[in-house]
């Protein structure tokens, strides 16, 4: 009896396999900005989500005691994060701080790092990206065909958004959205073969992205609701009913988490600034006005979104943005012969359309979701800045326009005539692109990864500089510098010296604790601080400690 010959592994699934060799690479491009560095991040949210993180992963608790809290209500925390008192039939109390943002990922993460170790909390994230990229080409493949799906993952590690936000390794955005294409992923196979086991994954998948940012759920809920009444004919509603269990199983103790922190099961951090629920719910509000407010809670402005969307998906990455334009055009241009032309029909699936379809609705709804919100996140609001933070709520929108993005330059290369012009080309838009991207993602002068290095560094060593300068139970009031002073000491990150009743809450801290400030040049004249304390006294005295490293000028306040 003869052995037929086996194809090897590396011969069947060679991209597959490039893919993860290059993954090894990437991921340790991702994690350039945390390997060897402080923990110190650039962004409250990141300070915030390390400091529960550490905190879940410690004692179990995404809340942490802060007993000054009764002397000065509301005012010491950074931030990012709240101070909730106490309500009925929770186990919060006046003087706990709690997250500001989603609790997911301190909670992930946390419980990774109980298993393994906090010193790898910061590799998850771009551990998360490698792995959503593999998946990424996966979901491709069943829709395209294979030399798109490998453009399409290849764009992937290199999009800008994407690589950046991987390294920005606290950062909600990247898991977020990695999930979302694992749900899509198990969507499509449990579409196409109906085992159980794709349904349940789907609702891991699913709840998993939930958990990361709940706030997200508005419109992936519904987009797969719509899917799975699109092929209906080809689902098993009793294995969909097993993937709705999984998911409800997975958001119970977010449920459950989010009561004993803020009150309600269905609040979460960001939930209590910017949507008011009491609006919201009262019976003299108008249903539409409940309806706008509920889905549109930052406002709804077509122009305004407009005008972000062509500064933060086209103009920013244009090396990414043309060849879409072109790859949408294309698509679209060949449905149209489709439906001109039945009979010589074929040239987009079923498959295709819906994913076109998907990918638009996704473009739209956080397009106008987020764009209209009128973020000023830089002194020049007219500077196209990397680290803005429409890139990250617009990650699915990059990711999702990947497989267009890949047509348009396949389009491009086969464009020439002969083999070797093509590979040329080929090699000359790829090596464009990595250069492209290289730059801005690392090199960027105000938010690349080498300069957030930097910057890093330098908080470590301010941070240190103030703990020298401060005892243990010391209170500073820092402005936008809590991310360099919390959490090694207790910080006011909002404080007006002209306050009257700020002033009388601040004296009566000072009798607890000693207060300092830290007075940035960038964000404060700390000459005119100086001014206006003097006009205080003799309530209020503001002696100057020291200048730091970082030129910022370190006073202690004493009430004589």
């Amino acid at each position: 009896m003869t052995l037929l010959p086996r194809t090897s592994f590396l011969k069947r699934k060679p991209e597959l396999i490039m893919l993860v060799l290059l993954g090894a690479a990437f991921f340790v491009l991702y994690s350039f900005s945390s390997f060897g560095s402080p923990t110190k991040f650039v962004s409250p949210d990141e300070t915030a989500n390390y400091f529960f993180t550490k905190s879940f992963a410690q004692s179990s608790s995404l809340s942490v005691s802060e007993p000054l809290d009764s002397f000065a209500p509301g005012l010491i925390r950074p931030r990012s994060v709240d101070l909730v008192e106490g309500k009925p039939y929770t186990d919060m109390v006046q003087g706990k701080l709690v997250p500001n943002s989603f609790i997911g990922l301190p909670l992930i993460y946390g419980l990774i790092a109980k298993v393994f170790s906090l010193a790898m909390v910061r590799f998850i994230t771009p551990m998360i990206a490698i792995i959503a990229v593999i998946f990424f080409y996966l979901l491709v493949k069943q829709l395209f065909d294979n030399r798109i799906a490998f453009f399409s993952s290849l764009l992937l590690f290199l999009q800008p958004a994407f690589w950046y936000f991987s390294g920005r390794s606290m950062m909600h955005n990247v898991p977020f959205a990695s999930c979302v294409i694992i749900t899509v992923y198990f969507f499509i196979k449990a579409v196409r073969f109906s085992k159980l086991m794709n349904y349940i994954f789907l609702g891991i998948a699913l709840g998993l992205a939930i958990i990361f940012r709940v706030s997200e759920a508005i419109w992936l809920l519904p987009m797969l609701l719509i899917l799975f009444l699109v092929f209906k004919k080809r689902i098993s509603w009793l294995k969909a009913a097993v993937s709705l269990l999984t998911l409800c199983l997975f958001l119970l103790p977010i449920g459950y988490l989010n009561n004993k922190l803020y009150g309600n099961p269905l609040a979460f951090g960001y939930s209590q600034e910017t949507l008011d629920f009491g609006t919201i719910g009262s019976a003299t509000t108008g249903l539409g006005l409940k309806i706008s407010q509920a889905l549109f809670p930052f406002g709804l402005n077509l122009g305004l979104a407009l005008h972000n969307f062509y500064d933060y998906f086209i103009v920013i990455f244009p090396w990414y943005a043309i060849p879409f334009g072109l790859g949408l055009v294309l698509f679209f241009r060949n449905w149209l012969r489709d439906w001109l032309k039945p009979s010589e029909s074929g040239r987009i699936t079923r498959g295709q359309k819906t994913y076109a379809l998907a990918f638009l609705f996704i473009l739209i709804w956080l397009v106008l979701y987020y764009g209209s919100w009128d973020l000023k996140e830089f002194s020049d609001p007219d500077r196209i800045i990397l680290g803005h933070s429409y890139l990250r709520y617009w990650l699915p929108v990059f990711i999702f326009s990947l497989p267009f993005c890949a047509t348009g330059l396949s389009w491009m290369i086969d464009w020439f005539k002969t083999k070797k012009l093509k590979i040329f080309f080929g090699i000359f838009l790829a090596c464009l692109i990595v250069a492209l991207s290289i730059t801005t993602v690392l090199f960027d002068p105000l938010y690349g990864l080498a300069k957030i290095r930097r910057d890093i560094a330098g908080y470590e060593k301010v941070s240190q500089e103030v703990v020298k300068l401060t005892p243990k139970n010391s209170v500073v009031i820092t402005g936008k510098g809590d991310k360099v002073i919390f959490p090694e000491r207790k910080v006011i990150a909002a404080f007006d010296l002209g306050n009257i009743k700020l002033r009388v809450e601040i004296k009566g801290l000072a009798k607890q604790a000693p207060i300092y400030y830290y007075c940035q040049p960038v964000e404060i004249n700390c000459q005119e601080l100086e001014k206006q304390a003097a006009a205080f006294l003799p309530t209020i005295k503001l002696i100057e400690l020291s200048t730091l490293s970082d030129q910022a000028s370190f006073y202690k306040l004493e009430f004589p």
